[in-house]
């Protein structure tokens, strides 16, 4: 009698054992699985993040173009203006010669006219 309440004892104890394996075999799955998940949504996340980065940068770049484009326009414009001015001032010049040299040929015939 004492052997067959050893071996139900035994029985038990190894029932037990089992059961506790099992649910610690369950336990590491469990947790193995959520591990997966955590690390494919940290994954999901990293990739997300860095598309959000190089979105923010090709957003700042497209900026940066488009202020140095606005820069260069503003240069072309202002070089522009200042080559109208320079023109306008040669053509006020020429002119001015121009008409100097009318009125040195007027001299100079009526100068050539008078003495004759």
């Amino acid at each position: 009698m004492y052997t067959s309440m050893q071996r139900r004892r035994q029985d038990d104890s190894l029932k037990l054992r089992e059961g506790l394996l099992a649910e610690y075999l369950e336990k590491q799955e469990v947790t193995r699985s959520r591990r997966e998940r955590e690390d494919e949504d940290e994954c999901t996340r990293i990739k997300e993040e860095e598309v959000d980065r190089l979105e923010r940068r090709s957003e700042e770049d497209r900026k940066l173009i488009r202020e140095r484009e606005a820069e260069y326009q503003q240069i072309h414009a202002r070089r522009a203006q200042e080559d109208m001015k320079m023109l306008c001032e040669r053509k006020e010049e020429d002119k001015k010669r121009f008409q100097l040299t009318e009125v040195s040929r007027k001299e100079e015939a009526a100068r050539r006219f008078g003495r004759s």
